[in-house]
């Protein structure tokens, strides 16, 4: 009896094996990426504004101040809220992550 554990030999093994990486990263993952947000309001109402100050200050603690925001006034753009089926404010849509350009 050599005094191992009958595994060691094995776990020795995989610990000098090399580790393997995905074949080919993909270069625009280096690319950052902005967080790209629409909210609809109802003009100046008081529960608009508080929805655009909580938003500046959520993207603030949590670091996203670079994100884009496009605010979506539904008292001027009424067709554009329906046809985006948007029928209560304030309404906060995600759209996605844009690839910045270095």
């Amino acid at each position: 009896m050599s005094g191992q554990h009958p595994d060691a030999g094995d776990r020795a093994e995989a610990a000098s094996a090399p580790e393997t990486t995905a074949p080919h990263a993909n270069p625009q993952a280096t690319v950052p990426d902005q967080l790209r947000l629409r909210l609809y309001v109802a003009a100046s109402a008081p529960n608009s504004t508080h929805a655009q100050a909580n938003l500046r200050a959520l993207l603030a603690s949590a670091g996203a101040q670079d994100a884009s925001v496009e605010v979506v006034d539904c008292i001027r753009e009424p067709q554009r809220a329906l046809r985006d089926g948007v029928l209560v404010t304030p309404t906060l849509l995600k759209l996605g992550l844009a690839q910045l350009a270095n």
